[in-house]
């Protein structure tokens, strides 16, 4: 029968001589150090990961939105609990939120044309059909342009779409004068 122990617990093994016994390496050096320089890569994930993150605040006080995803992306991948992860998330979070809201003022509204129907199909005026008509967004106020924009400013982020959205306000402002003055 063959036991097996540690070197630190040999003397517990059995009473027969040490000549008589036999010691088998289960891992040779080189492996042992490379298992060991694979753990302590893993290990330091976290540490790296952290220091992604004070490096992105420290370079900016608005990192770029996309970065901030970069990095909820990654800790989602690690597998480990974060701790700064929440406070991350939460921001970018509501930064998708924010850009949703500006998408809203950026993009343009579809028009209301109808499709061309034939003789033979059934009209949509009895309501028994689906309406071709696409659904609108509601109408948006330079007022809320700028409730937007004062809110982008505590939020902490940067991405295009603030710079879009001053654009528009900036041309909106225009117009509104141009108007002014015509009338």
């Amino acid at each position: 029968m063959v036991r097996v122990v540690c070197l630190e617990h040999v003397k517990y093994l059995c009473t027969c001589q040490m000549s008589q016994r036999i010691l088998r390496l289960r891992f040779s050096d080189s492996e042992l150090s490379q298992l060991q320089s694979t753990i302590e890569s893993r290990a330091a994930i976290p540490t790296n990961w952290r220091n992604k993150l004070t490096k992105l605040l420290n370079e900016s006080a608005k990192p770029a939105l996309r970065h901030l995803r970069a990095l909820v992306a990654e800790a989602d991948r690690i597998n480990y609990p974060l701790k700064d992860l929440n406070a991350v998330r939460n921001c970018v979070t509501r930064a998708n939120e924010w850009i949703e809201l500006a998408n809203s003022f950026l993009t343009r509204k579809q028009s209301r044309k109808r499709s061309k129907r034939h003789r033979w199909q059934p009209s949509l005026a009895n309501g028994a059909g689906v309406s071709d008509d696409v659904t609108e967004r509601p109408e948006r106020s330079l007022e809320e342009l700028y409730a937007a924009l004062k809110e982008v400013e505590n939020l902490g982020f940067d991405c295009p779409e603030i710079d879009q959205l001053r654009v528009l306000a900036r041309h909106a402002e225009d117009f509104k004068k141009q108007a002014g003055d015509l009338l």
